[in-house]
């Protein structure tokens, strides 16, 4: 994904509405599937934080001035601190926060920090290992051994607790 993005960074700088469209078009769906797993579902706080993480990449564009290479990794960051905010204002009892997360999201959030990320990232959002070690700033080995971790632990923590899961 990082590839399509390159080309498309100098010309969305600059104002391109095309390029700018087709560099959403491409994070887009990312980062909504980012969000959502991080925070749960049914409830639109996950939609509204992806919205809000766009509308200040897209406004920070024409000072970017990072290598292209590191784009996809400034919008990780954003969205990533985004959801933590999100977060900490629901364990704190700020209102507006999110409703009580799915199943599995509290089942993720009993992995590592590390472990969690790596599976949002590769299973959910559905990043490739190489793409995935960029934004975490860890080798492409290192995603893999820590996705496999992540697996093996939650097919322990569902077999231990009796966890059914939908289909």
């Amino acid at each position: 994904m990082s590839n399509e993005l390159y080309p498309l960074i100098e010309p969305a700088k600059h104002g391109d509405r095309d390029a700018i469209d087709a560099m959403f078009k491409h994070l887009r769906p990312v980062f909504f599937r980012y969000c959502r797993a991080r925070l749960g579902r049914p409830f639109s706080t996950p939609d509204g934080i992806a919205e809000e993480v766009f509308v200040q990449v897209f406004a920070a564009l024409p000072d970017y001035e990072d290598p292209p290479a590191l784009f996809l990794k400034s919008v990780y960051q954003r969205a990533f601190a985004a959801v933590d905010e999100v977060q900490s204002q629901a364990l704190s009892g700020i209102p507006n926060g999110p409703e009580a997360p799915p199943q599995m999201t509290q089942l993720l959030n009993r992995l590592s920090k590390l472990q969690r990320e790596v599976t949002v990232l590769r299973i959910v959002v559905g990043l490739d290992a190489r793409d995935t070690a960029l934004l975490l700033d860890i080798s492409a080995p290192g995603v893999r051994s820590a996705q496999h971790r992540a697996i093996t632990r939650l097919r322990k923590l569902i077999e231990i607790e009796d966890v059914s899961l939908p289909a």
